[in-house]
């Protein structure tokens, strides 16, 4: 049988639910008249109204939103500086702090290389005092 005509069982494509897809386990947090809403989803086919309802009603759960008045800008805002909050990543103390526990690290890395070198030395001595010296005849089979 040639593998393009399909020989196991085509998957069921579940249609996706706006603005992200569920998996099982986020289906079973869901309440049960929620549960329902998307089972009956699943089976119908996205058409060109559904999707565009959907969209409608994401683009009014957007204007609705809080973050939308965040977002807005005035045209006479273009020019000035841009006045948002400053960005979240690291700052001067951020980094400082940064460089001192890398510093640390180092610390910390140099200490148990040196630990290392320290047990095997004591290691090489501990066998060699346990363990009878080896014979250093060439041996005949």
């Amino acid at each position: 049988m040639p593998a393009a005509t399909g020989g196991a069982e085509p998957r069921r494509q579940l249609v996706a639910d706006f603005p992200s897809e569920h998996s099982k386990r986020s289906f079973l947090k869901l309440a049960p008249m929620e549960q329902r809403r998307f089972k009956s989803v699943e089976s119908r086919p996205i058409t060109t109204s559904t999707y565009l309802t959907e969209s409608v009603d994401r683009h009014r759960d957007m204007e609705a939103s809080r973050l939308k008045d965040y977002l807005r800008e005035k045209e006479g805002d273009a020019n000035k500086p841009w006045s948002k909050p400053a960005f979240p990543g690291a700052s001067a103390k951020d980094n400082k702090e940064n460089q001192e526990s890398l510093r640390e690290l180092e610390q910390i890395r140099h200490t148990i290389e040196t630990l290392q070198k320290v047990g095997s030395v004591v290691l090489r001595r501990f066998r060699a005092s346990t363990n009878p010296p080896r014979d250093r005849r060439p041996r005949r089979f």
